[in-house]
């Protein structure tokens, strides 16, 4: 399975360098690396423009239209998807490989680290933001900063996801 990895990014410049070095730096590498910009006025595509990476421009506003961008662009199997300001563990791709090929399943969501004081004020206030999301719409929501997805189950659900930046989203 091949691997995709897509980049939204607007005004990144303080963290893209280190999220494009993690995702450069994988045990395994991606098959394709694409930076889509949201129309950035600050250096995020000077500096994606230092790697290898394919970089993209999505004119329309606003992080679903730059995601959905991206994930069309991407030839893969499998479409990742990180935050521009995020950094990947080493083993990112490979874990996200081996766990969608064992489990046979089309799409993961990955765990996210925030790195404020005091921790537990974290857990307590994304455990209260999914219980709510779980009571009101009856399932738990899919977010964070990561997230996989076969190329083929993007196809089969993008008709279906909301594109309307007011309401909610996936991220």
């Amino acid at each position: 399975m091949t691997v995709s990895v897509i980049l939204p990014a607007y005004n990144e410049e303080k963290y893209i360098e280190k999220c494009i070095q993690s995702i450069l730096n994988q045990s395994i590498p991606a098959e394709e690396v694409i930076v889509v910009d949201n129309n950035s006025t600050d250096k995020t595509v000077e500096i994606a423009k230092k790697y290898p990476v394919k970089i993209v421009l999505e004119k329309t506003q606003g992080i679903i239209a730059t995601r959905n961008h991206g994930f069309d662009l991407a030839t893969s199997d499998i479409i990742a998807r990180t935050d521009a300001d995020s950094e990947v563990p080493y083993t990112w791709i490979e874990q996200i490989k081996t766990y969608m090929d064992t489990n046979k399943c089309d799409a993961l969501l990955g765990a996210s680290y925030y790195n404020m004081s005091p921790p537990p004020i974290n857990d307590t206030l994304f455990l209260s933001f999914a219980e709510a999301i779980k009571k009101i719409f009856g399932v738990y929501p899919l977010i964070g900063p990561n997230m996989a997805i076969t190329r083929t189950m993007w196809r089969k659900i993008k008709p279906t996801l909301c594109k309307d930046e007011r309401q909610i989203h996936e991220d």
